[in-house]
This record gives structure tokens, sequence and C-alpha cells, in this order.
């Protein structure tokens, strides 16, 4: 194309002069665009934000800073956040990672696992936006924390967030018996530095079933506070069966974590 364009066919390199490296089986670069389409077993490194992907289909708008990652990718962040998913595209300037498919994060260092539908990640804050959450705090592990959210703000740095439609279910073995089900459902919660709050929130342990659990305690607002290892509730009334039997305008409870403690039964 009157030397507009440059193709490779048998496996090249590319480098930019901004941090960016491609590797490729083909690439195809449009000089008077200044877009670079490359296929076949890609690798991208980008020095700048620190990550690493695998894919097999990528475009470059290199005057835009964009790249768009077509089918399924292989995502390694700051060596420690590995993504899984596929049609990303990168804001390299924004420092922002999206896509509208569903993605499988693991974070190495802690050994936790995320699951989201149509998502964005902040490079820069370490923050995960997006829909549909669910959370393994222990993945490989056969009891841990699992949450369920319908939307959600997430910090992957702190694992502070706020959340719509929650649903956070506790290791089956906190209380001693493996055969509870200690968990949270609520409206809406948001956690930071080791404190939980959930609004229109009911706490439970017993064993899931299909009726409703043998008793639970509903709250306008139930706060977790790992520190101090106890469960606060505001105007809470406790269920047997799903019937009314207690009120208290303030209650509290030790938390899951803690063995013995004195107080009013």
């Amino acid at each position: 194309d009157g030397g507009n364009k440059i193709i490779g066919k048998k496996r090249g390199k590319i480098t930019s002069n901004n941090g960016i490296t491609v590797n490729a089986d083909q690439f195809e670069y449009d000089k008077i665009n200044n877009i670079l389409k490359a296929s076949g077993n890609v690798k991208i490194k980008d020095e700048i934000n620190k990550y690493e992907v695998s894919s097999q289909n990528i475009i470059y708008f290199k005057d835009d800073e964009k790249i768009k990652i077509d089918g399924k990718s292989d995502f390694l962040i700051n060596s420690n956040y590995n993504f899984k998913t596929e049609d990303i595209t990168i804001l390299r300037e924004e420092k922002i990672i999206s896509s509208d498919k569903r993605a499988t994060i693991i974070n190495k260092k802690n050994q936790t696992l995320y699951e989201i539908d149509k998502f964005s990640y902040s490079l820069k804050d370490e923050v995960l936006k997006g829909e549909n959450f669910f959370i393994n705090t222990k993945y490989n592990q056969p009891f841990s924390d699992k949450y369920f959210f319908k939307t959600a703000i997430f910090n992957l740095k702190d694992r502070s967030y706020i959340a719509q439609d929650i649903d956070i279910n506790l290791k089956k073995d906190l209380f001693g018996n493996k055969e509870n089900d200690p968990r949270f459902k609520g409206v809406s919660s948001s956690s930071k530095n080791g404190v939980t709050t959930i609004d229109k929130g009911i706490f439970t342990s017993c064993k899931k079933n299909d009726s409703c659990p043998p008793w639970s305690i509903q709250s306008d607002n139930i706060t977790y506070d790992k520190n101090k290892k106890q469960i606060f509730y505001d105007k809470a009334v406790v269920k047997v069966y799903d019937i009314p039997i207690l009120y208290f305008p303030k209650f509290f409870h030790p938390g899951p974590t803690v063995k013995r403690q004195s107080g009013l039964l």
C-alpha cells in the first residue's frame, strides 16, 4: 500500500516508544492510522502499567492508547492478579481494563477467587467494579467465607467494598459445627478496616434448607466488627421459624471467632 503498511507473517516482535511490547505469529501495522493488528499466540507486555496479556487477536490504536482484545485472554497484573476473561478493552492513559463478559480473577497473594460479570478494573487504584460478584476467600481450602453481591465496588488492595443485594456465607466450621451454615443477607453492605455493616439484614447459623431457618435475627442495621469480635444490631427482632419472639432496640453477641464470653444469656 505504497509503503504505508508493514506486514509480518512468521512471528515477530513489535516494540513501542512507551513501554509496550507485542509478540505475535502475524501482524499488520497501518502507518497512516497508527494502528497495529496482531494475531496468533499474542503476548503483550506493558512495562509502565505492569501487566502481561496472552491472547489470539488484538488491535492496538496507538493514537488513542487503546487496546482491544478479541476472544479469550489471560491477564497477569503486578505478577499477582490473574484475570481470565474475553473481549477486553484496555485504556492505557486512564489505566482502565474492562469487559462485558464474565471474568475469573485469582489473587495469588491471599488465595482469593473472584468471579464477576461486566467489569471494569482500575490499574491505578486496584478497584474492581461489576455485577454478580462471587468471592471465595480461600478457594483452595475446604472451609472459607463466600460473598455474593448483585453489584459492587471492591478494592482488591485492602478488601474494602460497597455492595448491593448481599449474601455472605461464613466458614461452616466457625462455631465448631461443620453442619452449620452461618450467614448474613441484606439489602446493601459496606466493609472497611475489619468492620462490615449490613442494611436491612438477617443473620442465622442454621443449616440451609428449603424452608425458613429455625432461628434468625433481623435488624435495620448489622455491624460485624472483626476487631472487637462482636456483632451489633439496631432494632433487632429474634425470630423462631419466622415468628417474631423478642425485640431489642440494641443488641450484640460475640462474633464467630470468639470461643467464650461472659454476659447475659
